[in-house]
């Protein structure tokens, strides 16, 4: 998810709102559009994005390095575990 970058750069604080401008790659068009984004820290682990005047509107589950980990009607991360024994 692209939503680690403003989530990091912005350090919001709960109750904290910004919005940042961002680069669009329109497909299958290629053409590059401006789209301003929203975002709310709701709690610790919460942020409202949104987007296109609010007509875009999830609500991102992240963990404590701000990476996206639910993102409703999209996806969500799955678990996994690595085996360092090979």
């Amino acid at each position: 998810s692209t939503n680690l970058l403003p989530i990091r750069r912005l350090a919001l604080k709960v109750g904290d709102r910004a919005v940042v401008q961002a680069a669009w790659v329109r497909f299958p068009e290629f053409t590059l559009e401006l789209l301003e984004q929203t975002y709310t820290r709701l709690d610790d682990n919460t942020y409202r994005y949104e987007s296109g005047n609010g007509a875009f509107r999830r609500d991102l589950k992240v963990d404590e390095s701000g990476l996206v980990l639910d993102y409703p009607g999209l996806w969500s991360a799955e678990s996994h575990t690595v085996d360092k024994s090979k």
